[in-house]
């Protein structure tokens, strides 16, 4: 399972640009929480995770940016 985060931008006949940041892939328990991350067994597990989701908001960050400029 791919864990992954996107952005939405919502564009209206002249309105500023709306943006989101949404869950795109996830997991569930039984209680509906919601993961964005696999079970991390180690510390370096969890720092890995950690890195990626780091690593993927600072790209929605770059996209946000360019589309804003626009």
């Amino acid at each position: 399972m791919t864990y992954s985060l996107d952005i939405h931008f919502q564009e209206k006949n002249n309105a500023p640009i709306c943006s989101k940041i949404f869950v795109k892939f996830s997991t569930r328990d039984d209680k509906l929480s919601t993961y964005i991350t696999p079970n991390c067994l180690s510390i370096s597990e969890i720092e890995e995770q950690i890195d990626r989701l780091h690593k993927e908001l600072d790209n929605l960050l770059q996209k946000a940016k360019r589309k804003y400029k626009k």
